[in-house]
């Protein structure tokens, strides 16, 4: 399957995750704090270089009724600025619930706030990323 790299990509910040290269396991890594679209993307593609992914994963936030909103198209934009500066592959997964599953995962492991609100980013682009190699792994068989 090869190494993925999964972003969930909100206004404020950038959550990234890579998965190994069996496509089993999602492993949050950092955040990044937003700033130009075109510095960000390029932060993003320094990233996948650096952990060798072949495709990134973008979580799409769609509303409850899978419609898109300014959100989504916020991300939309966004993807098309990376796409840009990459010849990976870019796809998008629904990302639904992930930023909040990610906090409530934190508060049970009984993280601090502060380290909470530094790491909930990148445990939300983990989320996506598992998410999405459960599909794969389940339409493989």
């Amino acid at each position: 399957m090869g190494k993925i790299l999964a972003l969930d990509v909100g206004s404020k910040r950038i959550g990234l995750a890579v998965s190994d290269e069996a496509g089993v396991v999602a492993t949050p890594l950092y955040t990044i704090e937003r700033g130009r679209a075109a510095a960000d993307a390029d932060k993003i593609v320094a990233a996948a270089s650096a952990h060798g992914v072949e495709q990134i994963i973008i979580g799409l936030p769609l509303d409850i009724e899978s419609r898109e909103g300014k959100a989504a198209q916020r991300v939309r934009r966004f993807a098309a600025a990376l796409q840009q500066r990459t010849d990976l592959p870019v796809l998008f997964w629904d990302e639904r619930l992930s930023t909040v599953e990610a906090a409530e995962l934190l508060r049970e492991a009984e993280v601090s706030r502060k380290r909470r609100k530094e790491m909930v980013d990148a445990v939300a682009a983990a989320r996506i990323l598992y998410s999405y190699l459960a599909f794969v792994g389940r339409e493989s068989r």
